[in-house]
């Protein structure tokens, strides 16, 4: 009987705590999700990063408004609360560090504000 007791007073605590977590992951994986653009005074080679809830996207420069020559990169993304790694597709993956402060996100030494 103190084993049922104790297992049925513990319980709630370990679903809690599992539930907990999953919350906490999705919460900053939505907080990059949007439309991003380089936060800067110049309208030659502005950074857009382009975040998807599934995971993909697309990066890009402009020069006077105009997609630049390289056009949009497809990319898929994973982010942990401090590492955000984008994979270019058939083009390498590259990893940075970001955060999130104020609504803009530095990524790596990038400073975007959402569109």
């Amino acid at each position: 009987m103190r084993k049922i007791l104790f297992f049925m007073a513990v319980l709630p605590m370990i679903l809690f705590t599992s539930c907990s977590s999953n919350d906490d992951s999705n919460d900053y994986e939505s907080r990059l999700v949007g439309m991003w653009v380089e936060n800067t005074e110049l309208n030659v080679e502005v950074l857009n990063l382009e975040i998807k809830a599934n995971h993909s996207g697309y990066f890009w420069a402009t020069d006077n408004g105009l997609i630049d020559s390289y056009g949009k990169r497809a990319l898929t993304w994973s982010a942990t609360e401090s590492k955000f790694t984008a994979t270019y597709e058939n083009d390498g993956t590259e990893t940075f560090d970001y955060q999130i402060v104020n609504g803009k996100l530095y990524l790596g030494e990038i400073v975007y504000v959402k569109k």
